[in-house]
């Protein structure tokens, strides 16, 4: 369960929204508080850094930015991380990762996958925004 960081997560998401926090839509820090609840799932797992994360969000740009936001603190140095729906014309993500974010980072583009909506993967320890 986690907080969206969009307040209209209906229109993306549709009948799913039971896996969020009721006061969803809120003006609220979600970076703070689901990087709080991860981290205190984590602690409990032991888990010191994640050497791999999905990102898999909303597909909106200030949602990604939110989520690497979360994500770069809880990674292990070496780790990667892997974006999903670069190449998807109904997200908004695409049209950032291509003219801010590709040229920034050395992504893997799983582009021999024949992958439609497109993938990349990054290491971390030079991820830059």
């Amino acid at each position: 369960m986690v907080f969206p960081h969009i307040k209209n997560i209906e229109q993306f998401h549709g009948g799913i929204t039971d896996i969020y926090y009721s006061d969803c839509g809120k003006d609220l820090d979600t970076v703070t508080l689901n990087r709080d609840i991860i981290r205190a799932e984590m602690d409990k797992l032991e888990i010191e850094n994640f050497s791999f994360v999905l990102i898999d969000g909303d597909h909106n740009r200030k949602s990604f930015l939110s989520d690497i936001d979360i994500t770069l603190p809880l990674m292990d140095k070496n780790g990667y991380i892997l974006i999903d729906d670069v190449d998807d014309d109904n997200h908004e993500l695409k049209n950032y990762f291509h003219t801010e974010l590709k040229h920034k980072n050395d992504f893997y583009l799983f582009e021999d996958w024949n992958i439609p909506v497109g993938m990349a993967l990054a290491p971390v320890r030079d991820f830059k925004i």
